[in-house]
């Protein structure tokens, strides 16, 4: 394993310590799209018996066939 060797310059400055918290709101936006993300891979069957109906109205219908 090589390493990466750096010759004059600066190392490049870290901004870690400069971040403010993540709010509680933050998280459970996150934990809800984390958690809707999961739900729907998983069973997607959710998400399109719901979309199913619309795209057989005959709209779609006329789009579909030309």
């Amino acid at each position: 394993m090589s390493g990466v060797v750096v010759t004059g310059g600066t190392a490049p400055h870290s901004d870690a310590g400069n971040y403010v918290p993540i709010t509680m709101p933050e998280k459970a936006g996150a934990i809800l799209l984390l958690g809707a993300t999961l739900v729907i891979g998983l069973f997607p069957r959710l998400l399109f018996d719901l979309i199913q109906p619309a795209i057989q109205q005959e709209f779609f219908k006329r789009i579909i066939s030309g």
